[in-house]
């Protein structure tokens, strides 16, 4: 933990310092790490420069398949089934593809760890000072309510990986009942299960590993007092790359869907995107790559001097681009959207449809020549750069947790009715199914057409093995999607609950804290 920590205080001072616009001569002054950062909390306004550069830690840029938040989405998506490649093109994320990083501990897996927890720190060294310091209580509630969610959202991120979903028990792992680690097996609720350390002040001291339910109870609390603290202070964020009440609100209803806790999840979702609409037929066609979009409540704004040009979420999404999509590794469907029947082919009346190219379209005149099922979804404002803004958190997905929650809790009425709200902005000939087992079925299918190539797929598959509405005995499942059995690597399919599923510590932090490995 030594080592993640070092790193982390670096970037805190050195992001804070840009932010602020200090010139050279402020890094002169202060040639340690420390002194740096004892500056930067001098004032409230240093607080909130920090913070600032958490934002910013947002879309960092550390090599061409690791640049912040939108490239671990990449990997969550590649671990799925509806995110096709089309070839190997210049090898990003294939071992990503075939859960090689995943289970080495290696690349993109380790970076979901580092990342995280320099999250952690950044907000704990925040969070150690923020109530000391001199300065406006509004914008001091602001400060801490954002480093409190920043801490919520990476341990929300880390549990996901780290350790199979909340809600499970071992009895669903099938053969065996048990989860093996390096020094023993555990038998029972997954909620009582090893998870990943937690850390509420900075240190180099290591950790060991909590329990799920205590890293969830430390979400929790976090993102509750986050929220009192946001309706509490008066400071309007700038823009939709900071934080407010209905991020916060919303991130708590990602956390409920994954515990059950269907009223919270329900209740936080209905209230996060109140406020926000849905996006227009000719916005659904605008590329999702600005944050003015009405529907957008949390987005990175990444303009043409930050962007990481093939270091990017576009360079490996946007063919156009001439980055890394356009070297034989377009990002394609799950074959069966653009089925002409099935359980996952998307209503020919549906407007989402044209998010990627079908066999009638690809080779429309004036449009390169797509591979079939090839993406449309995402397109850069301008394809002479490789800037565009990255969603983190949209009303869409608010009403799809919201009309889940409603339908697991047994309101399928209000779920419906919730459910054609939204899903009829995007198929007006769109009729919700009745029942709840149905509705739940309908709901998981919106959201891997809706959410598609933002993140979601890898956290919902593993939620998913647990729902008791659940009916997928298969697990992951790429058969019959469009993928390649080559590139995927012997993970076409794989059971519920497997081992593959688990991430692997890295090396790096096993070498300083003795924490015990995953399966």
């Amino acid at each position: 933990m030594k080592n993640i920590f070092k790193i982390s205080l670096l970037s805190l001072a050195v992001a804070s310092v840009g932010v602020t616009g200090c010139k050279k001569s402020f890094l002169d002054r202060n040639p340690s790490n420390q002194a740096a950062t004892s500056d930067v909390f001098k004032t409230v306004d240093g607080a909130a420069a920090a913070v600032q550069g958490m934002h910013r830690m947002m879309y960092e840029v550390v090599d061409h398949d690791i640049f912040g938040y939108p490239s671990l989405c990449l990997m969550w998506e590649f671990m799925g089934e509806d995110f096709v490649p089309s070839g190997y093109g210049a090898n990003w994320f294939v071992t990503t593809y075939r859960y090689t990083d995943a289970r080495n501990g290696d690349n993109l897996a380790a970076y979901a760890w580092t990342w995280d927890y320099q999250l952690v720190n950044n907000a704990n060294q925040i969070l150690d000072r923020i109530d000391n310091i001199p300065g406006d209580a509004d914008k001091k509630a602001y400060v801490k309510a954002s480093a409190l969610f920043y801490r919520a959202f990476a341990y929300y991120n880390l549990a996901n990986c780290f350790m199979h979903t909340y809600a499970a028990h071992t009895d669903m792992m099938l053969p065996s009942k048990q989860i093996t680690f390096s020094d023993g097996s555990y038998t029972g609720p997954v909620v009582n299960a090893p998870c990943v350390p937690i850390y509420t002040a900075a240190t180099q001291s290591p950790n060991p590993r909590a329990t799920v339910g205590e890293v969830y109870s430390r979400i929790t609390t976090d993102l509750t007092e986050a929220i009192a603290l946001f309706e509490s202070s008066s400071v309007v964020r700038s823009d939709k790359s900071e934080l407010d009440v209905s991020v916060a609100k919303g991130l708590y209803a990602r956390v409920a869907l994954v515990m059950q806790d269907w009223a919270k999840a329900a209740t936080m979702a209905r209230e996060a995107r109140s406020g926000y609409g849905y996006m227009t037929s000719t916005q659904l066609y605008d590329g999702f790559t600005d944050a003015k979009n009405g529907e957008w409540m949390w987005g990175s704004i990444i303009n043409v001097e930050q962007n990481g040009i093939y270091a990017s979420f576009l360079s490996h999404v946007d063919y156009d681009m001439n980055g890394y999509a356009a070297l034989g590794m377009q990002k394609k469907c799950n074959s069966q959207f653009l089925a002409d029947a099935g359980d996952m082919a998307i209503d020919t009346t549906d407007l989402r449809r044209k998010w990627w190219w079908s066999r009638a379209d690809k080779l429309a005149a004036g449009n390169v020549p797509y591979v079939v099922n090839a993406q449309r979804k995402f397109k850069a404002k301008d394809n002479s750069s490789f800037a565009g803004d990255f969603p983190m958190m949209r009303s869409s997905e608010m009403a799809l947790i919201e009309a889940e929650a409603l339908a697991q809790g047994g309101n399928p009425g209000q779920s419906a009715s919730v459910l054609n709200d939204f899903v009829q902005t995007r198929n007006p000939q769109f009729v919700a199914p009745t029942g709840a087992a149905a509705l739940v079925k309908e709901i998981w299918k919106q959201r891997r057409i809706e959410l598609w190539g933002e993140g979601f797929r890898f956290f919902d598959l593993q939620r998913s093995f647990a729902s008791p509405l659940n009916t997928n005995t298969i697990g992951l499942n790429r058969n019959a999607t469009g993928a390649s059995s080559g590139l995927a690597g012997g993970t076409m399919a794989i059971t519920p609950f497997d081992n593959q599923f688990l991430f692997r510590i890295t090396t790096s932090e096993l070498n300083v804290n003795r924490i015990p490995q995953n399966p």
